[in-house]
């Protein structure tokens, strides 16, 4: 197996799901992407747009944004029951939401020699995995609470981002890179398209002492890549024709 690095999103896709890692990166089996993705990375690249000092209305940055996902996609939409028309409005009705405008506002990326502290690549080696975990932290804000930006079918749970692995990682990561996270904080920055848009902004803290569990978990996932180890994983709600896009492959073929 040629792997130079894994991503925290492949990870996180190993975690889930072995067989899922499998198609994608063992057996290289490219999948369309789904609305939801693809909604999500043009609300991304609109918000990170307007943080780095884009000056044109909202508006116009979102549709831009979206006919990027919609007109040259990396990969096919499967639209399925959804409609892009319908999407694209609701990127703009997200932005004429006094909730999200606010949330957009006090988003204020720090800076440093490179320019603003948004998109910034982080890696966490780990002993025993021969190669580096990367990721790319959305934003590090002035105060240097780090960020990630999230879009939603509804407003999370109160709970909810202190069970994501994601902030760990991320923490770990700067930690190790040298860069001191003011109370080992985190920050999700939540985006609703919702029929009443909403926004809000959840933080959440660790400590350095759970590395060494994240250590665990990165460890244990390599030992299983390493050993050809990709259990199917058909009780999370991911293991469904609408959000697994290896469905058609693996237990659709059989339903």
């Amino acid at each position: 197996m040629n792997i130079a690095h894994l991503s925290y999103s492949s990870l996180q896709t190993y975690l889930a799901c072995g067989q899922a890692w499998n198609y994608r990166y063992v057996q290289k089996i490219t999948s369309p992407t789904g609305p939801a993705l693809a909604f999500g990375s043009a609300w991304h690249a609109t918000v990170e747009a307007l943080l780095r000092g884009d000056t044109r209305p909202a508006a116009e940055v979102w549709m831009e944004q979206w006919s990027v996902q919609v007109v040259s996609p990396q990969f096919p939409i499967a639209w399925g029951d959804e409609n892009p028309g319908v999407l694209a409005q609701d990127g703009l009705r997200m932005l004429a939401a006094s909730p999200v405008r606010a949330l957009i506002a006090q988003m204020r990326p720090g800076r440093d020699a490179q320019g603003l502290l948004i998109e910034r690549k982080v890696t966490l080696r780990v002993p025993e995995v021969e190669i580096p975990v990367i990721g790319y932290v959305d934003l590090i804000a002035e105060d240097g609470v780090p960020g990630d930006i999230k879009t939603a079918a509804r407003m999370w749970a109160d709970d909810k981002a202190e069970h994501e692995l994601q902030p760990l990682f991320y923490l770990a990561a700067l930690d190790q890179a040298g860069v001191k996270v003011p109370g080992w904080r985190f920050r999700h920055y939540v985006f609703t398209k919702t029929a009443k848009p909403d926004a809000r902004c959840f933080t959440v803290a660790h400590n350095p002492n759970e590395v060494e569990w994240l250590t665990q978990v990165v460890q244990e996932a390599w030992r299983g890549i390493c050993a050809g180890v990709f259990h199917r994983n058909f009780t999370t709600w991911m293991c469904s024709a609408r959000y697994c896009a290896y469905w058609s492959l693996c237990r659709g073929k059989h339903t």
